[in-house]
């Protein structure tokens, strides 16, 4: 059976999907903020508890993020852009959504090396020719 979503739309998040997300980096502007996270661990997920497994994770990943304002980017990347995105707001929402996900995760996925990475970057174009790149800053900084 094929997977259908409505247009711009990851079928198994709802959260905006890759096309749009470049659509939004397209009209970001300076001074908004691009926070990049990964889920760590899917991998090994899907290799030990199967696929069914990585898109519940997947699924508790997008549950944390504000719909309106996060896309899934990739299979374990996410992308939550904020407009008010300033230096230190970026790394307190990361360390809490760092945080809501380890008290959300299941029991059976602990000890599986799962966890999220969080990277990010203020867009400013005086340092970045397009949002693209601050979200490219972004990835650079994920531990």
């Amino acid at each position: 059976m094929e997977r259908q979503t409505a247009a711009g739309r990851d079928w198994l998040t709802g959260l905006g999907n890759r096309e749009t997300l470049q659509a939004a980096l397209a009209s970001l502007a300076p001074g908004a903020g691009v926070l990049l996270v990964r889920v760590a661990g899917l991998n090994q997920v899907n290799g030990s508890l199967g696929y069914r497994a990585g898109d519940e994770l997947l699924a508790l990943t997008a549950a944390l993020l504000p719909a309106d304002s996060a896309f899934r980017a990739s299979g374990a990347r996410f992308v939550l852009l904020s407009a008010d995105g300033g230096a230190k707001s970026l790394p307190a929402l990361a360390r809490k959504l760092e945080a809501d996900f380890s008290a959300a995760l299941p029991q059976r996925f602990q000890g599986l090396g799962v966890g999220l990475t969080t990277g990010w970057a203020v867009f400013d174009s005086a340092r970045h020719p397009s949002a693209a790149a601050a979200l490219r800053e972004a990835d650079a900084h994920i531990l």
